[in-house]
């Protein structure tokens, strides 16, 4: 008898809830539009007083409190930190951190980070760049420096802890946890073109590439790594006042890790 009284009693809370889930009076929440989000502008200043270029190029961070900005300046710091409340310069050449330019900043934590650069100018007037990473590990600045002439312009952590960077020239260097390995993604478009990788992704668990040129023709190539060799999924050349299929400078991949998109 007790032990009916219990499944009846089991079977009255059990429906009472299913109803009560079925019809709470409350509506389902809605994603927010992006149009309603409240924006405001944060103005970085650069601290040296001849500086005419302040050119901030990427920003990351995993908290609100905790953010990085990187760029190019003529003159002062490239690199910056927001804590909340203010924009604070980082001086790595007063560490013996030397960069012309900072393209890309990413990581896993405020803590193991990456900043993706070179040292030098274009190659279009004969003068090299330096290829060149910087790592923040546990507060310390890290340089690597590599024996290439290619300024990188992305660089991504994948989930298996490998260290991906690419840039001019179709240059992509791989850290595997013990050792970097270099490649080249090569095309076939004219010995004066001026070809490089901007982006570089793992989706699910597979690495893409994307990039293109810029001279003298506007091609964008999509790549894919296979056996060791990377394959060109598509590509399609821009002209002027037409439309575009896909970008040639970022891989945009979602929070979730469930959406890849190539953009400009």
């Amino acid at each position: 008898m007790k032990k009916a009284l219990i499944i009846f009693l089991t079977l009255i809370f059990t429906s009472l809830f299913l109803i009560n889930c079925e019809d709470n009076g409350v509506e389902p929440l809605s994603a927010k539009s992006i149009k309603n989000y409240k924006w405001s502008t944060e103005y970085v200043e650069n601290p040296n007083e001849i500086h005419f270029q302040n050119l901030m190029r990427q920003i990351w961070g995993k908290s609100s409190d905790d953010l990085y900005i990187c760029g190019h300046a003529d003159a002062g710091p490239d690199l910056y930190n927001y804590d909340g409340e203010k924009w604070e310069p980082i001086e790595l050449f007063d560490q013996g951190i030397s960069f012309s330019e900072y393209l890309d900043i990413e990581g896993i934590s405020s803590y193991n980070f990456w900043i993706a650069g070179g040292r030098g100018y274009s190659t279009h007037d004969g003068r090299k760049i330096q290829t060149k990473l910087v790592q923040n590990l546990n507060a310390s600045w890290i340089e690597h420096s590599f024996d290439y002439e290619s300024v990188l312009y992305d660089v991504w952590e994948s989930e298996s802890g490998d260290i991906w960077a690419c840039g001019h020239d179709g240059l992509v260097l791989h850290y595997d946890g013990i050792e970097w390995f270099a490649d080249t993604i090569k095309i076939d478009k004219g010995e004066d073109t001026d070809f490089g990788i901007g982006g570089i992704r793992e989706y699910q668990g597979e690495m893409y590439a994307l990039g293109g040129t810029i001279y003298p023709y506007h091609w964008s190539h999509f790549y894919k790594l296979k056996n060791g060799e990377w394959k060109l999924l598509d590509e399609f050349m821009y002209t002027f006042g037409e439309g575009i299929t896909f970008g040639t400078n970022t891989l945009f991949l979602s929070g979730s890790g469930s959406d890849l998109s190539p953009k400009s």
